[in-house]
């Protein structure tokens, strides 16, 4: 329980911290984002935006010229109210900030605050 706590602690510490340093991330197309496991970075890409209802809250999926995922994001949802701009964003071209982690094979990130989802 600790070590969950301390987790989403520093997950939200780094969340508040990308948003006050946007201007100085660099940003990247989706399909580098892989390669910045770890980093704090800005990824820009066209977005499908839907529920998510197994886990509970909104997918902010990035996707390629072919439809194809190329990065995740999500919003859980007790976060979900802190976007409400973001069902409007759906197919338009959008950056996304946060730490870049691996999910199912694929790059992606968790977003708790509504800075770090924005239209590009």
């Amino acid at each position: 329980l600790f070590v969950r706590k301390a987790f989403l602690f520093a997950t939200l510490l780094v969340s508040l911290a990308t948003t006050c340093l946007a201007r100085r991330i660099p940003v990247v197309a989706a399909y580098r984002a892989g390669q910045a496991q770890g980093s704090v970075l800005a990824v820009r890409g066209r977005a499908e935006i839907r529920p998510d209802v197994t886990y509970q809250g909104l997918d902010v999926d990035l996707v390629d010229e072919n439809g194809r995922v190329v990065f995740i994001g999500f919003i859980p949802k007790l976060n979900v109210q802190a976007f409400p701009h973001a069902e409007a964003l759906n197919g338009k071209m959008v950056v996304m900030y946060g730490v870049i982690e691996i999910y199912q094979g694929l790059p992606a990130t968790q977003l708790l605050v509504s800075d770090q989802l924005r239209p590009a």
